[in-house]
């Protein structure tokens, strides 16, 4: 098995990229193309975006274009997923806004923030993530815009949001703008997990 693996094992450079782009625009082996996107989003160019943006629609390589993408410097990234998000649905949109979420997009907030709303649980839950991955105030007000009406599964997701966005912005030392959103959730009933860690982060900071 070691073996196999060990065969199976790639070691492109930016030189091989003109190669890769063909093989993922091909319609070959299913496989070969797997192995590439997992590859490419390291020794890719901007060159590699838009060929991989067009595989953001398909059911099985989706999710390997998107973490191709995710790992790639470019602002261009970034464009290619937001305009995404106005041509997908389901579990495609609900990737598209995790990667733009992981990827700290702060021009998608207000795209995202559209999607909190949404009447596929998937993707509002995919949306309450994304803002608190971004954690800037703005992604952070819209969170806290949507709680009051939230309820079940969809208010576990906006208070783990929270919980994120406060995180980021305590890490980016932001404090009072952290220290705002813990003190907002340690007064919540549920979900319990959030109020406590909430409530340990807010004691840890005024310490």
């Amino acid at each position: 098995m070691a073996e196999n693996e060990q065969k199976q094992t790639f070691f492109y450079t930016e030189k091989d990229e003109d190669k890769l782009i063909g093989i993922i625009e091909s319609d070959g082996d299913l496989k070969e193309r797997c192995d590439v996107l997992r590859e490419i989003g390291r020794v890719a160019t901007v060159k590699s975006v838009e060929p991989l943006a067009a595989l953001l629609g398909d059911e099985v390589l989706a999710h390997r274009a998107r973490y191709a993408l995710e790992m790639m410097p470019f602002p261009e990234v970034d464009d290619v997923l937001r305009k995404a998000m106005k041509d997908q649905k389901g579990e495609l949109l609900s990737g598209i806004i995790m990667s733009l979420g992981n990827r700290r997009d702060t021009a998608a907030v207000d795209a995202i923030a559209e999607q909190l709303g949404s009447s596929e649980p998937a993707v509002a839950l995919a949306a309450a993530y994304a803002l608190g991955n971004i954690g800037t105030q703005d992604s952070t007000n819209a969170l806290l815009a949507s709680l009051p009406e939230s309820k079940g599964t969809h208010r576990d997701a906006i208070c783990e949001g929270l919980l994120r966005a406060a995180e980021a912005m305590k890490a980016a030392g932001w404090d009072e703008n952290a220290l705002a959103v813990y003190d907002r959730l340690r007064i919540l009933k549920e979900p319990r997990h959030v109020r406590e860690a909430a409530m340990v982060s807010s004691v840890e900071m005024r310490s």
